[in-house]
């Protein structure tokens, strides 16, 4: 179910609020994860690179990757890497019932920039 339209979205903990305020609140802590752990390759040239995460959040809460896309595969070893060890989300819920709930996350990295 994407985010735009499942009745509850997931909660990353410590985000509680309405569903506007949780779902901004769970892209800002997304954001800061990706930010604070996201080493960018030493080897790439020094420009903005632009990449596409869509990702899942099981009925269990566990995020995992569907989709990445990267210029660079040392871009999609870190961005893996990052999101390997998300801390487990409460799910989603759909009529009752949790769901498999489905985002896409742009992220520009400047390196250096």
């Amino acid at each position: 179910v994407p985010i735009a339209v499942v009745e509850v979205p997931p909660i990353y903990p410590g985000c509680t609020a309405s569903r506007e305020e949780s779902i901004k609140c769970l892209f800002e802590k997304i954001n800061e994860k990706f930010n604070k752990e996201f080493v960018f390759p030493s080897s790439l040239e020094k420009k903005e690179q632009r990449i596409f995460v869509s990702f899942n959040v099981s009925h269990e809460g566990v995020v995992k990757i569907a989709v990445l896309r990267s210029p660079h595969k040392d871009i999609d070893e870190q961005v893996k890497k990052v999101f390997s060890d998300f801390p487990q989300l409460f799910p989603g819920i759909q009529r009752n019932k949790p769901v498999v709930v489905t985002f896409l996350v742009p992220f520009t990295l400047n390196k250096g920039l």
